[in-house]
């Protein structure tokens, strides 16, 4: 069970602490619980959380500015895409996931922070931003999206959890939810989970990574991420050193297969996977100037052009990470099929 230490905070009272989580029967603690890996999932695991909630996806880097959002956001309209529901959790105090959903939350109703700080349940936080909407005026998509805003006290949560020493308590926060006998059916309405962190190494990414049934290191094809890449491993290396066992995935983005450095960083990243014999590395989303423009519009690629090459590109990705997580079951009888050559797919 956790232990509140009563660190203090500017702007809060001397006695402001994060709230001590009840141990569960899933998650009571990182040793004897492990999340659910693909494999797990696949083999039907008594143990995979998969039966109390959705599989949980975290989009993850430690820099900005390599589409770590645009992944996520687009990830999930791959979902919805493929008639399934999805919930994204905004962890990065910056909000560019809640930007992009137009939802100013400053003193307008719940957000993360309040979720996790126990003053509200997961469903009152969460917005309806996609879903019931009528496709070319015939059929409505039951598909939806959901998702919970982020705000700036974010950062505050980042330096309890390093001052406490808790790297588990999101992986806690959403056992109590998914076990919750009022908020248990809420959850159980999505077929996915994901995460969108902040672009820094921080108690909180440790905790997304324990919390996570498929981290995801969002790495562009750039020389300088290969950095990233040796975090991202040590911090999973930390992860299994607490209990948990990842299957962990590479999207490799900005990638374009006619210039030298993006052909050389695929050909590193592709060698660093085959040592990870855990790791997996997805097909590459390319370099387009359509996705800013989409984002800008409040739009996934796939309301912003159907056709244009990046949908095709984060339809194929979101199917390999389906896959992963063993929810083929969940995938609709006219899935698009996977295109194995990168070069092709973000020429």
């Amino acid at each position: 069970m956790l232990e509140a230490t009563g660190s203090v905070l500017p702007g809060f009272p001397p006695s402001f602490s994060l709230p001590t989580r009840p141990s569960t029967s899933m998650t009571s603690s990182p040793s004897t619980a492990p999340a659910a890996t693909a494999s797990s999932a696949q083999k039907g695991s008594t143990a995979s959380p998969f039966h109390a909630r959705p599989p949980i996806i975290s989009t993850i880097n430690f820099k900005g500015g390599v589409g770590k959002t645009t992944s996520c956001l687009n990830l999930a309209a791959a979902a919805y895409e493929e008639r399934l529901s999805v919930l994204i959790l905004d962890l990065d105090p910056q909000g560019s996931a809640t930007e992009f959903a137009n939802l100013d939350r400053a003193g307008e109703g719940p957000t993360l922070f309040n979720w996790l700080t126990n003053s509200c349940s997961l469903q009152e936080v969460a917005v309806k931003i996609r879903g019931g909407e009528r496709e070319n005026n015939e059929r409505e998509n039951s598909s939806s999206i959901f998702l919970c805003p982020a705000d700036e006290r974010l950062i505050q949560i980042q330096n309890i959890l390093f001052s406490e020493g808790k790297r588990s308590y999101l992986q806690e926060a959403l056992a109590k939810e998914a076990l919750a006998t009022e908020t248990s059916s809420f959850l159980r309405r999505f077929d996915f989970i994901f995460l969108d962190v902040p672009p820094s190494l921080s108690s909180l990414s440790d905790n997304v990574v324990l919390a996570s049934d498929l981290p995801l290191l969002v790495l562009s094809c750039q020389f300088m991420s290969l950095k990233g890449l040796r975090r991202f491993t040590s911090m999973i290396r930390r992860a299994e050193r607490a209990g948990a066992d990842p299957d962990w995935y590479i999207l490799p983005t900005f990638y374009r297969p006619t210039e030298i450095e993006s052909s050389l960083v695929w050909s590193r990243v592709a060698e660093v996977a085959k040592v990870y014999p855990e790791g997996r590395l997805l097909s590459p989303i390319g370099r387009f100037a359509a996705f800013g423009q989409a984002f800008q519009a409040g739009k996934s690629i796939f309301e912003y052009d159907r056709r244009h090459p990046g949908a095709e590109q984060f339809l194929t990705a979101f199917i390999e990470i389906r896959e992963a997580a063993g929810r083929e079951d969940a995938a609709p009888q006219n899935s698009a099929p996977q295109n194995s050559d990168p070069q092709k797919k973000a020429s």
